[in-house]
């Protein structure tokens, strides 16, 4: 068709992607890593974070049953990784950018994250009850069966995110 006009594209949002992780993770040990170093191609399991580590930043990986609780940092980088059972009630991420993550069951109570930027993210079945994502952008994410109750979205950018079976009260 020459007439000029796009052609018409399906209502809703566009579908989210996914995590692409490499074949082999090797294991880390969360407690060994220093501030700013680059993590690429691990899998880390129950482990938390030096008190020393104010920017990270996360690469084709696997995070399971990690301990964030409380932690605030300046820098959290999130890109291609799954994080499944992890605690982060409670974290402060002053900038942050989350493209093609995975989030599965995991307890995010009061996270503060205004300056987070997320890309085709997925959030299934989180706790994030007290969230304060005040001027955050999502874009192309999708949050199913989250507790959202009291989350605070007050200035948020939302492009083609859906909300899918979530409590929404407060």
């Amino acid at each position: 068709d020459d007439s000029g006009v796009p052609a018409a594209t399906p209502l809703g949002p566009a579908r989210v992607e996914g995590p692409k992780l490499p074949e082999e993770l090797l294991p880390l040990d969360g407690e060994a890593l220093g501030d700013g170093d680059p993590v690429e191609g691990v899998v880390c399991d129950g482990a938390g974070l030096p008190p020393r580590v104010k920017e990270l930043e996360i690469r084709e990986s696997r995070l399971s049953g990690v301990r964030l609780t409380g932690v605030e940092l300046d820098r959290f980088d999130l890109i291609d990784v799954v994080i499944h059972g992890c605690e982060l009630s409670g974290a402060v991420f002053e900038a942050a950018r989350w493209e093609r993550v995975t989030f599965m069951g995991c307890r995010m109570s009061g996270l503060v994250a205004t300056g987070l930027r997320a890309r085709h993210v997925r959030f299934a079945e989180c706790q994030l009850d007290g969230a304060w994502l005040r001027s955050a952008s999502l874009e192309q994410c999708e949050l199913a069966d989250c507790d959202l109750t009291d989350a605070d979205l007050y200035g948020a950018r939302l492009v083609a995110t859906r909300f899918l079976r979530c409590r929404l009260g407060g």
